[in-house]
């Protein structure tokens, strides 16, 4: 069964990334970090995980080796979160400071959007 480094590394070549774009997808700054993983030299936390299982559209078990069949088991709004990653994604040709911006103007939208939601669904 193929390693976690290796799917990975597979996955980004099938969606043409770079090392560098699919950094900035999980939230880190170097492809580095990237090439340590695809290596098998480094592995990933849970959060990590999920996040490019969602955004390659397959399951975890595939990700991980455990499976050959990269169907996710419940097919989630995976649509519109890879339009959300490939918004992010652009963001690499940015300068540090702006991307960091970016993150903070983001955060405080998504909280703001949360709230929304959670006092609407006080009301209902």
């Amino acid at each position: 069964m193929p390693t976690l480094g290796q799917r990975i590394k597979e996955l980004r070549e099938k969606f043409s990334l770079t090392q560098k774009d699919l950094a900035l997808v999980i939230g880190f700054t170097s492809a580095r970090s990237i090439q340590y993983i695809e290596a098998d030299k480094r592995g990933l936390d849970h959060n990590a995980l999920i996040t490019l299982a969602d955004y390659f559209n397959v399951s975890l078990d595939y990700l991980l080796g455990r499976s050959d069949d990269p169907t996710p088991s419940q097919t989630q709004s995976t649509e519109s979160a890879k339009k959300l990653y490939d918004v992010i994604a652009r963001a690499k040709d940015l300068p540090e400071q702006n991307i960091e911006e970016l993150t903070d103007t983001l955060d405080a939208l998504i909280g703001v959007h949360l709230k929304k939601l959670k006092s609407k669904g006080k009301k209902q």
